[in-house]
């Protein structure tokens, strides 16, 4: 059972990747309920239902904490416009798998990219050791490395010394740095300020700030279309090539036909000149009449021998035809595939 959860978290990239396997110690029962919560998720993924998707995701990374896991969770939290928690998976990511490839790890800094366009992030000035939380949620302790990702809006921030806490809200826009600064609990503190965005703002910021930029869908395995090929191409190749040689021998019974049918005329014509009918025939002992006579029988015969053949193998062209024209549109369409490689295939 090494790496199968790795392979199946690849399945939403379209590139191959090495992980670490799953839990050595992890029971057996455990290694195959989190490979079909894995499998079940991708399969939900290519159906676009994407809130299920996540679901089945976070159950199977629970189980194996599996980093492969992780890329999925980030690429499906994008399609459900959760870029905090794409960030986070994606960042967690490139650190717990720091031998994937270099493709790979693109592909999640890449994601990153378009995580961070539709967030905001907050610069918290508090003492040194003081515990600082987001909406409850921690954030970790003063100084902070970098500023703290958050979706645009309203956000409460609290930091927490030995003398006590502190709270103040500050509001974040997409793109944007909000810097608090908030003294320890207990001192005489400023009043808790939430600036705009660095650098400080030009007269030309009052007006309304324009929209974030439409992010780029990631790719991801998309539902085969109308036109796409089915599942299985045997019936069409095998009927298509029934029905143009079907129809190939109908062209040419056709032609053998209408060739006689001339003939035919032709001799009703001679006859017609010499004042005789068809009917004459085989009482006659006249050389032209008797000629023409035996052309017009030919033409007459090979016209129905020619019949039914015709009729035959353009009934069966025409039939085969639209049959290899009906599974192509109609039959089960290819289901997205992974290939020995990692990669999709249709």
């Amino acid at each position: 059972m090494k790496g199968w959860a790795f392979a199946l978290g690849l399945l939403l990239l379209a590139g191959t990747a090495q992980a670490a396997p799953p839990d050595e110690h992890a029971g057996a029962a455990v290694t195959e309920a989190a490979k079909a919560r894995l499998n079940e998720g991708v399969k939900l993924y290519a159906k676009k239902r994407y809130d299920r998707a996540l679901a089945a995701f976070l159950q199977a990374y629970a189980l194996t904490k599996n980093p492969a896991i992780l890329f999925n969770l980030g690429q499906t939290s994008l399609k459900l416009g959760d870029p905090l928690r794409a960030l986070r998976s994606f960042e967690q990511f490139l650190k717990d798998a720091p031998n994937a490839p270099s493709d790979q790890r693109t592909r999640a800094q890449t994601g990153i990219t378009e995580a961070r366009r539709a967030l905001g992030s907050i610069e918290v000035m508090a003492p040194d050791g003081a515990d600082i939380a987001v909406d409850g949620e921690p954030a970790g302790r003063a100084p902070l490395a970098a500023p703290i990702p958050a979706t645009p809006g309203e956000h409460a921030v609290t930091i927490t010394t030995a003398s006590g806490a502190k709270l103040a809200n500050v509001d974040v826009k997409a793109g944007m740095t909000s810097r608090l600064k908030l003294a320890g609990a207990g001192s005489p503190p400023p009043p808790p300020s939430a600036v705009s965005e660095s650098p400080p703002p030009s007269s030309d910021e009052t007006k309304p700030p324009a929209p974030p930029a439409a992010r780029k869908e990631p790719t991801g395995p998309e539902e085969p279309g109308f036109f796409a090929p089915p599942s299985t191409m045997a019936p069409v190749y095998v009927s298509g090539v029934i029905g143009i040689g079907a129809l190939s021998a109908a062209i040419v019974f056709h032609g053998i036909g209408a060739n006689a049918d001339r003939n035919v005329a032709v001799a009703s014509e001679a006859l017609a000149r010499n004042d005789k009918s068809p009917s004459a025939c085989g009482s006659e002992t006249d050389a032209a009449t008797q000629s023409a006579c035996a052309s017009l029988a030919r033409g007459q015969r090979i016209a129905a021998d020619t019949r039914t053949p015709f009729l035959g193998t353009l009934a069966v062209g025409l039939g085969a035809t639209a049959f290899a024209l009906g599974w192509y549109f109609f039959a089960p369409k290819s289901a997205p595939k992974l290939a020995a490689d990692g990669t999709f295939r249709f």
